[in-house]
């Protein structure tokens, strides 16, 4: 997980403050080199960019010492560690931990030294990954506890979530094999009075092995639907076309609610010029409204992709009305939110035939009461990327989030509000906190490996209200060649009152493929502007993946963003963008928004 953190370009550079005072003692990770002296380093978890005294230390993490400033860069000097401090263990390292702690600002208490000492002696890895993990925790503002601890420990250093799931599934494989077979015994004892049982039973096995198989997972041919009793299929038409009624209402009710709202917005506009700021919160509040129903409206999970991409469009050309207006442009605000009002108008709901299916067959599973390892084989089919034949789109990602558990909690707290709590095992992380609880020794502890390592991501991904920028970190798993890969995703963005500002941001992606070897694809947008850089090491990557950008560049600009470019890039080379970095500075110095990103 160190390896891959190194992978990922600093891109975001924060200027110095009076929160950096000379003498300081900080934790530092030195992120990129960018000559001899000045580098990109990361300090309770901003990036900043500094110049070290002398030459940079070849080792990634280090202590440092800020000396003064120079030109809008932090001098700095590394503190030499004594060999036995960095090896040592026990109250020696906890010692080391209180200096780093102490010189940010942070006293421990004696309960807190007690959980840090217990974690030092007994979580796996090294010393500085140990380090990595409560730095991490200490960013993030998050209390110092030992779930905490293991938790975040587990997301950044522990085995890659794609592979806890792949081993867990080989588990219960092996588990309910066995079961199956001393059922086979006994069957075979008296064979001729279960006879009658028997076609049944088989076909119910031969179902649940399909459904563990990576290629059944697709959701191609719903053979189940045939085999089902009239009766049965009756159900299931009246569920869907109940189902597909109750939608239409939603989705009409959206289309009057926006209709509304934005005819508010053009009446203020054309008759009150000066309200720019009361224009302005209308149009926040009809994005607020559009947003909302991309990601949570029920009628998204069966609409088409090209529905969904028309109403993020929807959603981008307001934010440029809003900007628009607050630049005193209130024609051209008012031009697009006329244009806007008019494509609402003409939206019809069409249900996909794909996502139709995808629900007949999710009720299908929920109906049935499914032997455990086919539920666990449903449920990730539900949280991979292209499993059930859907495009990847704003509302799939947001779904298979959640199928993955990472709203597990809130999803319960809703639950409790709304009485409803079947939904409880309708995602990953519940269904593993159930294995823990119930399963087989060697199934409870994967299980509890894997629910250590989605509680860690959603620790390290916990949106700060009082910080400028959000962090976040996603492990997402992506069925690749039928097996079960891990895309490592890193999220960087502005606070945009209380939500990750889009226009603003970097986004990182890194996997590993048995083919191209590792490959990272780099998005950063600065006030829309995206630019695309991909990396990696393979000498026919770029030939690979040529073909593919101009419909890239279509996709991305088809939901607002301006793209400059998409370029290709070693993955071991280094980069070097300090004098962009200095140009965007010198940009944001005089913006008065407070806010730096490096391109």
């Amino acid at each position: 997980m160190v390896e891959v953190r190194n992978d990922w370009a600093a891109n975001l550079s924060m200027h110095p403050s009076s929160s950096w005072k000379e003498g300081d003692t900080f934790f530092a990770i030195v992120k990129e080199k960018l000559n001899d002296h000045e580098a990109i380093v990361t300090i309770k978890g901003q990036d900043l960019h500094v110049s070290f005294r002398g030459d940079i230390p070849d080792q990634e993490k280090v202590v440092i010492q800020i000396t003064g400033t120079n030109q809008h860069l932090l001098e700095v000097q590394v503190v030499p560690q004594k060999p036995e401090v960095m090896a040592g263990t026990g109250e020696t390292e906890l010692a080391k931990i209180e200096q780093i702690l102490s010189a940010q600002g942070i006293r421990l208490t004696s309960q807190e030294k007690a959980v840090l000492k217990y974690f030092l002696e007994k979580a796996k890895g090294t010393f500085n990954e140990k380090l990595e993990t409560i730095q991490a925790l200490v960013n993030k503002k998050l209390p110092i506890t030992d779930i905490h601890l293991q938790s975040i420990h587990e997301a950044l250093h522990g085995e890659p979530l794609g592979e806890t799931l792949t081993q867990l599934i080989e588990v219960m494989n092996e588990v309910f094999d066995s079961e199956r077979e001393k059922t086979n015994d006994r069957r075979q004892e008296n064979e001729q009075r279960v006879h009658d049982e028997s076609a049944s039973f088989s076909q119910e096995m031969n179902t649940e092995d399909s459904a563990t198989q990576p290629a059944a997972w697709l959701y191609e041919n719903e053979d189940w639907y045939n085999s089902l009793p009239m009766q049965t299929k009756d159900i299931i038409v009246r569920t869907v076309t109940d189902k597909l009624s109750q939608v239409t209402v939603e989705f009409k009710k959206l289309q009057t609610e926006l209709q509304r709202k934005l005819d508010n917005i053009t009446f203020l506009v054309t008759n009150s010029p000066q309200a720019r700021q009361q224009g302005k919160s209308f149009i926040e509040a009809a994005i607020h409204t559009l947003d909302r129903a991309i990601l949570q409206g029920e009628f998204m999970l069966f609409t088409d992709m090209a529905t969904e991409k028309q109403l993020l469009q929807a959603s981008s050309q307001l934010a440029e009305a809003k900007q628009l207006l607050e630049n005193g442009k209130q024609s051209d605000a008012l031009n697009i939110v006329k244009n806007v009002k008019a494509f609402i108008e003409t939206l019809r709901f069409q249900p996909s035939d794909i996502k139709v299916k995808h629900f007949i067959s999710e009720w299908n599973v929920n109906q049935q009461g499914e032997m455990p390892k086919v539920q666990l084989a449903s449920q990730i089919s539900r949280s991979l990327p292209f499993s059930n034949g859907e495009e990847v789109s704003a509302r799939n990602t947001f779904e298979q989030l959640r199928q993955m558990g990472f709203h597990h909690e809130k999803d319960v707290a809703q639950g409790i509000f709304s009485k409803k709590l079947s939904f409880e095992t309708d995602n990953i992380k519940s269904l593993f906190m159930r294995f823990m609880q119930e399963g087989p020794e060697n199934i409870a502890r994967q299980a509890e490996q894997a629910v250590n390592n989605i509680t860690g991501q959603q620790l390290l991904s916990k949106f700060e209200p009082t910080s400028h920028t959000q962090t976040m970190f996603y492990q997402l798993p992506l069925l690749m060649q039928d097996q079960i890969e891990t895309v490592n995703v890193y999220l960087n963005s502005r606070n945009d009152n209380g939500k990750l500002d889009w226009q603003n941001c970097s986004l990182y992606f890194l996997l590993e493929t048995k083919t191209y070897g590792k490959i990272g694809i780099l998005l950063q947008a600065v006030e829309r502007n995206l630019t695309v850089t991909i990396k990696g090491d393979h000498p026919q990557l770029s030939d690979a993946l040529n073909p593919l950008t101009e419909v890239t560049k279509e996709n991305l600009e088809a939901i607002g963003y301006h793209v400059k470019g998409i370029v290709f890039a070693k993955m071991t080379e280094q980069q070097e963008p300090k004098k962009e970095m200095e140009i965007v500075q010198q940009k944001d110095i005089h913006s008065g928004k407070g806010y730096d990103v490096t391109i």
